[in-house]
């Protein structure tokens, strides 16, 4: 069996979404003679807020073994940075130093690894590499980007074969630099660190079809799509056992995501069937006030029908999720090649998926190949959707029409088949 490092900032127990990924493709390379060996921070704080990331682990090294797999957590120990962010909500003037430190960060980093925090996850991973000469392949996946340098590095000193694994398409994320227009400047200046950090690999991967095209285009590289994929299929039931009928939006919310429409055609519609109460849920968007006050104001007059939660541990929002009756996704106008990594979570699930409107791209391919899920691109077939499954639900019936051959494509164990068969190839 080959053995593989995997360099990774995040890794479970971290319970964000970013740990995921990387987890699943972990978890299943032994079963295509890959014996992985992650090197990851330590994530043994208290998970309650975004900002509790950035606090300061055990000093230690802890190395557990795994099913197939084994893993060392390092120390992260917080930065002057981490720290004024930690502390910004209560000291404005902090707020700012926090911000002036960030970007000091930004800009030194692809020269000096004095100001990235998880700089041990180059320093161990390179002693590793020295001390195991066996281990002829690193997969490094990112965000954060400057795990990349680390990838160059160790290219460059051991002349070991590296994968870079993007979760977002970095500095081609057109969409990054609407939300922010200050990436437009940052993204300018890290394309020539990236050309030179990912052009040392053997190739790279990314989400999706679009983004492996975007990314090519800037790089000496060939790049393979590797689909962030489902872990199993849940128990879960089709339907709530409440009298309403729930409906759920997970994670973040974007400015280009037509909300507005979704949510005034509730308004509106009346739904009959058994005089059911239709709610609709945010889960976790009350962390971000913009998205927050823009549900508000388009759902007046409907607040009863509304409910929106704080940051969610992990277990809360299985919780939702299981009391769902059906998961929406909505389009990104004017964008293409983004797969959402929820809409791998929700196919996960026994529930009913609504895409609503079109993107003719990833999530309505993936939603149509799978017959997980129903693409409503009018009122008219949304209303008529909505309503057959509230008479599903009030009939105790099923609506699911579940292709399990097609939703095993989209399983993170058939993604990590695909991702061992091309590091086969390439080396």
């Amino acid at each position: 069996m080959r053995k593989i490092l995997v360099l990774s900032y995040f890794f479970p127990p971290c319970p964000l979404t970013a740990s995921n990924r990387i987890h699943g493709i972990v978890a299943n390379f032994h079963k295509f003679g890959f014996y992985p060996i992650v090197v990851t921070r330590h994530w043994n704080q208290q998970n309650d807020t975004p900002n509790a990331f950035l606090q300061s682990t055990s000093n230690t090294i802890e190395h557990k073994i795994g099913d197939g797999y084994e893993v060392y957590y390092l120390p992260y120990k917080s930065s002057l940075r981490d720290q004024c962010v930690i502390k910004s909500q209560q000291n404005k003037w902090l707020a700012i130093v926090s911000k002036v430190l960030t970007f000091i960060q930004l800009i030194t980093e692809p020269f000096t690894n004095h100001f990235v925090p998880f700089s041990n996850l180059y320093y161990f991973s390179k002693d590793y590499l020295l001390k195991n000469k066996e281990v002829k392949h690193v997969f490094i996946s990112a965000n954060p980007f400057v795990q990349f340098k680390f990838g160059y590095l160790l290219a460059k000193k051991l002349s070991i074969h590296w994968i870079a694994d993007y979760r977002d398409s970095w500095t081609t994320n057109k969409m990054a630099t609407e939300v922010r227009p200050f990436n437009r400047y940052l993204y300018k200046y890290y394309r020539y660190f990236e050309k030179k950090w990912v052009n040392s690999a053997s190739f790279f991967t990314s989400v999706s079809d679009s983004y492996v095209k975007q990314i090519e285009g800037i790089l000496d590289v060939k790049g393979h799509t590797i689909y962030n994929g489902f872990t199993s299929i849940q128990n879960s039931t089709e339907f709530s056992q409440t009298k309403e009928f729930n409906i759920l939006y997970a994670g973040t919310l974007y400015y280009n995501q037509p909300i507005e429409a979704f949510i005034l055609f509730l308004k509106k519609q009346k739904f009959e069937v058994s005089n059911t109460k239709v709610i609709l849920h945010f889960a976790g968007l009350g962390s971000d006030p913009a998205q927050k006050s823009r549900v508000l104001n388009a759902a007046k007059g409907f607040e009863t029908n509304l409910v929106i939660y704080e940051w969610l541990n992990r277990d809360q929002y299985i919780q939702i999720q299981n009391n769902a009756d059906l998961l929406i996704m909505l389009p990104y106008v004017g964008f293409q090649g983004i797969p959402s990594s929820k809409l791998f979570e929700y196919i996960s699930t026994s529930k009913n998926i609504l895409f609503f409107g079109s993107d003719n791209d990833v999530i309505e391919r993936i939603l149509v190949a799978s017959k997980l899920g129903f693409v409503a691109t009018s009122e008219m077939e949304l209303f008529q959707y909505i309503e057959r499954l509230i008479l599903a639900k009030s009939s105790n019936n099923s609506f699911l029409n579940r292709d399990l051959l097609n939703v095993q494509d989209f399983s993170i164990n058939f993604q990590t088949k695909i991702l061992a068969e091309l590091i086969l190839k390439h080396a």
